[in-house]
């Protein structure tokens, strides 16, 4: 199995375009649900700020990349140049480094809240839930410790819901 991918863009729109920027935001995440392995498409954006970030997850870099080339993409990232001063993109991402820290993100303190479920049976069950409820979520992703599913509570705080690998829980929790 692939590991799950993550473009991360930024750009810097004028003041007064972040109407049209938004729009063409919103017509880009639409078109990318049509491409094979289409996770999420997320438009972040801080009030009082020109700063927005758009997330691109797929179920792997093969598929990310089909989607970053595709004419249809460049297409609104070139409808986008005459609305922004500064664009730019971080490295390609596999598994979650992009669900922890965006690069707009300035907080100091806590920049993610993990929660412990028991079993992956109940990680399915809190994917069905949200799915239910139109919440954008990462997908299940294994990792050494377990597995995890991620989303962005209110104010924007990155929630992970873990379930724990039981030699991972025996080596951390004792």
């Amino acid at each position: 199995m692939s590991d799950p991918a993550t473009a991360v863009f930024t750009r810097r729109v004028l003041p007064g375009h972040e109407a049209a920027y938004e729009q063409l935001a919103r017509e880009a995440a639409a078109a990318a649900t049509r491409y094979a392995g289409h996770f999420a498409a997320t438009v972040l954006h801080e009030d009082g700020t020109v700063d927005y970030t758009v997330l691109y997850s797929f179920s792997d870099r093969a598929a990310l990349d089909a989607w970053l080339d595709s004419p249809s993409r460049r297409g609104f990232a070139a409808q986008a140049e005459p609305f922004s001063v500064a664009h730019y993109e971080l490295p390609r991402n596999t598994r979650l480094e992009t669900w922890f820290m965006l690069p707009h993100e300035r907080r100091v303190g806590l920049n993610h809240l993990a929660l412990d479920v028991v079993g992956v049976e109940a990680l399915h069950s809190w994917e069905t839930t949200l799915d239910a409820s139109n919440v954008v979520r990462s997908p299940i992703v294994e990792s050494p410790f377990g597995w995890h599913l991620n989303v962005r509570a209110p104010d924007n705080i990155a929630v992970e819901l873990l379930a724990m690998k039981p030699e991972a829980s025996a080596a951390l929790c004792g």
